[in-house]
């Protein structure tokens, strides 16, 4: 009894395999030739250009000026400089709060801002102590490893600007990030107000 109804069941599945293969019906494919373009046909059009279409008008693209660093010459910490000049013109009596928020506002800066007091001491950046200032604000990434950071000191009336802007650049460790190295340093001032910044040369 065993046997014949294991020889059903056999059966049976083998002709359920046969009725679902049995449906499906031949798939024709067809290859068209390949044929290849000449070797300049393989180029992209530029902007405007293209094939020409009978009766109709192509218009001419055109590429709107992208005014980056990079696009005018200007490397970033120079770019970065600049901002904290012009808002000085404008502001004589700008904190180094505020100057350091402006230029974290400047469309080049594509991370996540950071703005924060310091005080003196080991200041990022340095291999050793920096002192000498009444006030400074760091501005940098909030997130990343991003070869950034920049500091507005303000010094006192009467205080030595140039000697201090030397021991910022003998200081400074453009490696200071390990993992990446800045590109650029910049050192200047306006009066006792110092901007200071290392970074890559574009922030792209």
């Amino acid at each position: 009894m065993k046997k014949l109804f294991a020889i059903i069941l056999s059966v049976a599945m083998i002709l359920s395999f046969a009725a679902c293969g049995g449906n499906e019906a031949p798939v024709e494919t067809t290859t068209a030739p390949v044929t290849e373009a000449p070797a300049e046909d393989n180029q992209p059009a530029a902007p405007g250009e293209g094939p020409e279409m009978p009766g109709v008008d192509t218009p001419a693209v055109d590429t709107p000026a992208v005014d980056t660093p990079a696009a005018n010459g200007t490397s970033a910490a120079q770019t970065l400089l600049n901002v904290f000049y012009d808002e000085l013109a404008a502001n004589p009596s700008a904190t180094p709060e505020e100057l350091a928020n402006k230029i974290m506002t400047h469309e080049s800066i594509q991370f996540m801002p950071m703005v924060v007091p310091m005080e003196e001491g080991f200041l990022t950046g340095f291999n050793n102590e920096i002192k000498g200032f009444e006030e400074a604000y760091t501005f940098a990434p909030g997130i990343g490893t991003i070869p950034f950071v920049g500091y507005i000191f303000k010094l006192a009336d009467g205080a030595d600007v140039e000697g201090f802007k030397a021991t910022l650049e003998s200081e400074a460790n453009l490696r200071w990030n390990i993992c990446t190295s800045a590109e650029e340093m910049v050192c200047e001032n306006v009066g006792n107000t110092v901007f200071f910044l290392m970074c890559p040369m574009s922030l792209a």
